[in-house]
């Protein structure tokens, strides 16, 4: 029986890219880009499925603010970049950038609050954009490319701020034979 050709991809984006930078995205980003971001190795082609969004605050449910803030001045912008970092394309358009909680269901029917749910009776607001929903393989990384989350504004009254991406990376030197 051949090996599996596919690898799962289950990482947070973060401030290396590579799952060792940091994952929790509550900082002060208002002067300098706040940059979470997946990098595809030189040897491999990412596959990235959907990303799994996690806004934690006292209260997430009013659809005007973001978390428990003021409704974003910049937003949220979620883009493809390639190897020499040049801007691929915009998976979020970029005149329409997430600002606000309510911003999060133009772009992914899957949204829900969870209020008061946890430990802390914090609030959470859940995002799951399925990207193979609308493209069969998901969003396509190749070698040395990255899907970064750009953030603009101040974020540091969040419990907490987290984009999981999930989906499979395809090996050449792995792929299956073909029948």
């Amino acid at each position: 029986m051949p090996a599996d050709p596919f690898v799962a991809i289950s990482q947070f984006a973060d401030t290396n890219g590579d799952g060792t930078g940091t994952k929790n995205a509550i900082g002060d980003f208002s002067s300098t880009q706040g940059r979470f971001y997946f990098k595809c190795a030189p040897s491999e082609i990412a596959h990235i499925s959907r990303v799994l969004v996690s806004l934690s605050d006292s209260v997430v449910s009013d659809s005007a603010l973001y978390g428990g803030l003021a409704a974003l001045t910049n937003g949220v912008v979620i883009e493809v970049r390639d190897a020499d970092d040049n801007v691929i394309y915009n998976i979020t358009d970029v005149d329409e950038p997430v600002k606000t909680n309510g911003h999060w269901a133009r772009y992914s029917f899957d949204t829900a609050v969870k209020v008061g749910d946890f430990p802390l009776g914090d609030d959470v607001l859940v995002v799951r954009w399925s990207f193979w929903k609308f493209m069969p393989q998901g969003i396509t990384l190749m070698p040395g490319w990255s899907l970064n989350i750009l953030l603009d504004d101040d974020f540091t009254g969040l419990v907490s701020h987290t984009f999981a991406l999930q989906g499979h990376f395809s090996r050449p030197e792995n792929k299956a034979p073909q029948s």
